[in-house]
């Protein structure tokens, strides 16, 4: 699925800036405003795209809370044995690895 999502992004992409390069030849008011429309619906759809995709958030220790970049405070468990694999405030892809060596260390 996020492999058919970036592919998608990277699609719409390329078109935009086709349809960027066409309307700035274009000779007709009419035709520029076309196509600025069409390129406002990509811009449009590549965001909405871009949302779907997780992003990596690093998770650190502050304040006795762990906490991802957001700010958001992820709860671990009692124990901290259970990790959440995403921000509930965000809704990026929670990275782990620096606590956990921080752990080991």
């Amino acid at each position: 699925m996020i492999d058919d999502t970036l592919k998608q992004l990277k699609e719409l992409r390329e078109e935009n800036a086709r349809l960027t390069s066409a309307a700035q030849m274009q000779p007709s008011i009419y035709g520029l405003i076309e196509q600025e429309r069409r390129i406002e619906i990509k811009d449009k759809r590549i965001a909405e795209l871009e949302a779907q995709v997780p992003k990596l958030s690093v998770v650190r220790y502050f304040a006795g809370d762990f906490v991802c970049e957001c700010g958001w405070v992820v709860d671990v468990g009692i124990g901290g044995d259970s990790k959440f694999n995403y921000c509930a405030g965000c809704g990026a892809k929670l990275d782990w690895t620096e606590e956990e060596r921080r752990r080991n260390d």
